[in-house]
């Protein structure tokens, strides 16, 4: 990963569970990699917001 700076800042508001990583298929230094980050709701603040 190239940007923990960025990790850390999405999962301090919440977004810290990984759903999906894409990638390419080879590893080097022009190649990059996408983190799918999600936040889940509780079902207490799910129902309260609809």
């Amino acid at each position: 990963m190239k940007n923990w700076y960025a990790l850390r800042f999405w999962a301090k508001l919440g977004l810290n569970k990984i759903n999906e990583v894409f990638e390419d298929k080879e590893h080097s230094s022009d190649n990059y990699a996408d983190v799918e980050l999600i936040m889940e709701l509780s079902k207490s603040r799910a129902t309260s917001v609809c």
